[in-house]
């Protein structure tokens, strides 16, 4: 997840958790199970799963769903050989019944798919197809390319009779090398192989013939369009398996089990107000604490009807993920603390990616534990921080949302925009920026910030403090600041509604949630700590300090 593309998979993450559908369809290359230390096998019981796909499935299940994967080659349903990997996803309520049902389809036989052949999608006219032959000097580039020369020739020109290659989004620009042609038109001697056009690649990947691709202004854009997409017939059939699979019309367009909820009124706060937290997905508790079954039958059915919880103004993120910042030890040390058996992995175990497995399987086990009717409650006890002054927290929202939010530098975590400010030199003359330069936006932000922290007590005021966290709609994502060198304080603004909790672990049974909208908090990040439910528009602004000595943690919260 190095690669910036690979943030677009938080941002699934992140709507996976607001809106909680019943399931979701998934695609990728097919080799993205055994990137980063993993390893193909022809029998997929002997396949070892890299790193990067054990992360995703991780956050997938700790989103509250069972995934099920599998290579497919579209080869069954369109004339092109491309293998990918589908991932379908059931959200945990509704899991064991759809996966009793689901299926993955079954293509044709071959022999039985005669018009799934390269040349059922051929252009018939030869004027058509005149203007994408190979000019001389790329059919020479051709010839005199690795692939040709090493005898692979016959890969390069396809078979009519068979099945193209797989279609890339740089087969226009990768032709010397890579790109599969079509052969000279049997009745021209004079002609040169050509590119597939971008109609007979739109007929490759299954799209209709009045599908719109590509950019009149760029012709090569629907060859990168297309080699991109998705094989649509494939994706159908896995979605009709998958709709019928909850009990819907394949031709279903929204679920109404997946729309968002109502928001829950806004609540009075109490210092020494507690709620349990009774999650769905773990032991199989629903919000109340009842399990299934002590539900009379009336009830149940009207659970089927009823919206699914949804993460809502105070909602907390499911426990695994709560649990899920404590280090592989922490969460052992947890287990035998609470009198549970930790299982010593085997030598063999200790390959690459054993790591996100085995906490993986430490998460489980500690989930269940909490579940047990032995364990005592985990509880959220809510308090208030420290009031702030509402001119000056109305003069920082309006700078905070003069700021470029296209910047995220911790992409792990579900917001759309973070960014750290460091403090800014001193300017001995004025610069001539504008009022929208980002340089004077985050310099106002910085200043205004500070004046904050330093009006609202003589402690707060004499916080030393490194650099400031900038963050806009930060939701969930339980985490620990590991270079912290002690406390930090946090405040919050914007119009968002009852919820947006600044909540930290203060035991393994108690869980403080401090309201920091307009108010100061401090607490000590290197404990796991997240934000509650909300909706509408939160920023947030941290204050730490990240060298010097570091501090002993004495407490999860501090007196401001």
């Amino acid at each position: 997840f190095e690669d910036s593309r690979g943030g677009l998979f938080m941002d699934i993450v992140r709507i996976l958790r607001a809106r909680q559908p019943s399931g979701f369809l998934l695609e990728n290359v097919w080799n993205l199970q055994f990137i980063d230390g993993g390893t193909w096998h022809e029998d997929e019981d002997k396949r070892t799963y890299g790193d990067v796909y054990t992360f995703i499935v991780e956050k997938l299940e700790v989103s509250g769903y069972q995934v099920c994967s599998k290579i497919i080659n579209a080869r069954g349903w369109v004339p092109q050989d491309r293998k990918r990997i589908y991932m379908v996803g059931f959200r945990n309520d509704l899991a064991q019944a759809a996966l009793e049902k689901f299926r993955w389809p079954i293509p044709l036989p071959e022999e039985r798919n005669v018009q799934n052949t390269v040349a059922s999608i051929l252009e018939i006219d030869l004027e058509e197809t005149r203007s994408f032959e190979l000019t001389e000097r790329q059919w020479d580039a051709v010839q005199r390319s690795s692939t040709w020369q090493s005898g692979r020739s016959n890969h390069r020109i396809v078979n009519p009779n068979g099945v193209a290659s797989t279609l890339t989004a740089s087969y226009k620009t990768s032709f010397a090398n890579l790109a599969q042609l079509v052969a000279p038109h049997p009745g021209d001697p004079t002609s040169r192989p050509r590119f597939f056009t971008p109609r007979e690649c739109k007929r490759l990947m299954g799209f209709g013939e009045t599908h719109v691709v590509g950019n009149p202004n760029s012709p090569n854009r629907a060859y990168h369009q297309l080699g991109n997409a998705v094989c649509p017939p494939l994706i159908e059939a896995i979605a009709k398996q998958l709709a019928e699979s909850l009990g819907l019309r394949a031709d279903t367009t929204a679920d109404a089990s997946s729309r968002r909820a109502p928001d829950v009124d806004d609540m009075d706060v109490d210092d020494d107000a507690e709620e349990h937290i009774d999650e769905p997905g773990n032991g199989g508790k629903d919000l109340d604490g009842a399990t299934p079954s002590t539900r009379g039958s009336d009830q149940g059915q009207h659970q089927q009807e009823a919206s699914p919880p949804l993460y809502r103004a105070c909602d907390q993120p499911p426990l695994k993920a709560q649990l899920e910042a404590l280090t592989i030890e922490q969460l052992a040390h947890r287990l035998q603390d609470m009198g549970q058996p930790v299982r010593a992995p085997a030598s063999e175990e200790f390959i690459r990616g054993f790591k996100v497995s085995r906490k993986n399987e430490l998460l489980n086990q500690l989930c269940e534990a909490y579940a047990s009717p032995e364990s005592p409650r985990r509880v959220v006890q809510r308090s208030q921080g420290a009031l702030l002054p509402p001119d000056g927290i109305q003069s920082l929202l309006v700078e905070l949302r003069r700021m470029d939010w296209k910047e995220n530098v911790r992409p792990q975590v579900d917001a759309s925009g973070y960014c750290v400010l460091k403090r800014p030199y001193e300017l001995t003359t004025q610069p001539r920026w504008k009022v929208d330069d980002p340089r004077s936006v985050r310099r106002r932000v910085w200043e205004k910030s500070e004046a904050l922290l330093r009006g609202v007590s003589d402690k707060a005021a004499n916080f030393c403090f490194t650099a400031i966290a900038v963050s806009k709609n930060f939701r969930g994502s339980p985490h620990v600041d590991k270079n912290d060198r002690g406390p930090q304080y946090a405040l919050s603004l914007g119009d968002f509604d009852a919820g947006g909790e600044l909540c930290v672990e203060e035991s393994p049974f108690v869980v403080r949630a401090i309201e920091t909208k307009g108010r100061l908090a401090c607490i000590d990040g290197r404990l796991p700590h997240w934000v509650s439910g909300y909706s509408g528009e939160r920023y947030s602004i941290i204050f730490y300090r990240s060298t010097g000595n570091e501090d002993d943690i004495v407490s999860a919260i501090h007196d401001v």
